[in-house]
């Protein structure tokens, strides 16, 4: 039989995966890894969960602030749902899943749907950077790992670069929130002058192009009537989402008995989020976020071993966490008469 580019892409993540996990598993023995897993604390694990059903909560007031077409239960549904389908696909495709159920329980278009999709995850990019760059800049002035320099002159520097960088960081937030229909129109400029007059009337791939260019521009001047109240929500949702996120992830330390300051979480949290920005194929996250918590928190001082198996495990509770809340998303969806 000859394998499909579908059976390539599959056994390419799955083998990027294994190698990556492989890797990490020479950081630790097998007595190690079943100690650390033996004495975890159940308690903040518990705590995790909830935690887990709030981030859908807030993903879902965040697009209906975006794309008001559906009830905030419906939409949070729908979150909870795609972050699932999401955490289990290869190359992270369950994503794209996001334009199935706003089409099926919202009528949204897709195009318009993929436009508000690359909106948050622009802003959600940005505030990340700010919260890294934030952590950062903090540990820098808490004194810094031991790689850093330690004269206190030296550390006030770069504690100082760290936090213009995060500043300047929140300015492109902010220009991105505010200011994304206007970029995506001068996106389409050079298009349309490519396209012609003739628009979607043009023969060719000069019309499919002219169409696509027509459907985004409509998307994009609905983004730009978006009230200021409705874009603050959105931005105001992201900072709250994130702030939840790095909760979840500071339980999972104490459930290891690792025990950080904030701002070296942050710090190991934000490493972990940017390593699964990276386009590695993987299956359910497996190995990008390993390996972006090992290099994260390794650079706060956590011990390699250590660092090691709390990635594997935390990937397994979140990984829980995310099956758990879709399915009581997908109940949620059928009770309310759309099945999938």
């Amino acid at each position: 039989m000859i394998p499909t580019s579908k059976s390539l892409r599959l056994a390419l993540a799955l083998a990027v995966s294994g190698l990556m996990v492989w890797a990490l598993s020479t950081q630790f023995n097998l007595r190690f890894f079943q100690d650390t897993l033996r004495h975890a604390d159940p308690i903040p694990l518990l705590w995790g969960l909830p935690l887990a059903a709030l981030v859908a909560l807030i993903r879902g007031i965040r697009f209906r602030a975006a794309a008001p077409v559906a009830p905030i239960l419906t939409m949070t549904a729908i979150m909870g749902l795609k972050n699932g389908v999401a955490r289990v696909t290869p190359f992270r495709l369950g994503e794209l899943y996001t334009l199935h159920l706003l089409r099926r329980h919202g009528g949204v278009p897709a195009q318009k749907t993929l436009l508000l999709i690359v909106w948050i995850k622009l802003v959600d990019l940005a505030v990340l950077v700010s919260i890294f760059l934030l952590g950062l800049s903090s540990l820098v002035f808490d004194g810094g790992p031991s790689s850093l320099d330690p004269s206190s002159s030296a550390l006030a520097a770069q504690g100082s670069r760290l936090t213009l960088w995060a500043a300047l960081a929140l300015g492109l937030l902010l220009a991105l929130v505010y200011g994304f229909g206007f970029w995506i129109r001068v996106a389409l400029a050079p298009i349309n002058r490519l396209v012609g007059p003739a628009g979607s009337a043009a023969p060719g791939w000069r019309g499919r192009l002219g169409k696509l260019s027509s459907a985004l521009a409509q998307v994009s001047a609905e983004l730009s009537d978006l009230s200021v109240a409705r874009v603050s929500t959105v931005l105001a949702c992201t900072v709250l989402l994130w702030a939840v996120q790095l909760g979840i992830v500071s339980l999972l330390l104490l459930a290891f008995g690792v025990h950080l300051p904030i701002s070296a979480v942050a710090l190991g949290f934000g490493a972990t989020q940017m390593a699964l920005v990276l386009p590695l194929p993987s299956v359910a996250s497996v190995g990008p976020l390993e390996a972006g918590w090992f290099a994260g928190f390794t650079a706060v001082g956590v011990p390699p071993d250590l660092a090691a198996v709390t990635g594997l495990a935390a990937n397994g509770v979140l990984l829980a966490y995310a099956l758990l809340v879709a399915g009581v998303c997908w109940l949620v969806l059928r009770g309310r008469g759309a099945p999938q």
